[in-house]
């Protein structure tokens, strides 16, 4: 129990307290029936939990947009990693083709 205390005190004093930092990145690409799913890995390396983490890809083909698609991290807590896909119908690693993937905005739990 005093370990416990000490520990948690320890690491309130010690963590750092500024807002989530996320950084993405794409871990595969896979074909799927009707398309590809692009696995992307979100990690926070902030001091703070990003909560409703919106993750955002698109793809471009000499400067327009082909397609675009995202999804929702519901619980990103600091030093901690989720996964989430993508999914498009044309094939993000074809010649010409460009993947963009950021994050696009969260809430405070």
């Amino acid at each position: 129990m005093l370990a416990t205390t000490g520990y948690l005190t320890y690491r309130g004093v010690t963590a750092p307290q500024g807002p989530p930092s996320v950084h993405l990145e794409v871990q595969r690409i896979e074909p799927v029936e009707g398309g590809y799913v692009v696995v992307v890995e979100a990690r926070n390396t902030g001091g703070t939990t990003a909560a409703q983490l919106e993750v955002q890809g698109e793809l471009l083909s000499g400067g327009r947009v082909l397609d675009v698609d995202g999804f929702v991290i519901d619980y990103l807590p600091p030093d901690s990693v989720r996964r989430g896909g993508l999914m498009f119908e044309s094939d993000p690693r074809a010649p010409g083709v460009e993947l963009r993937v950021e994050p696009a905005g969260y809430s405070e739990p």
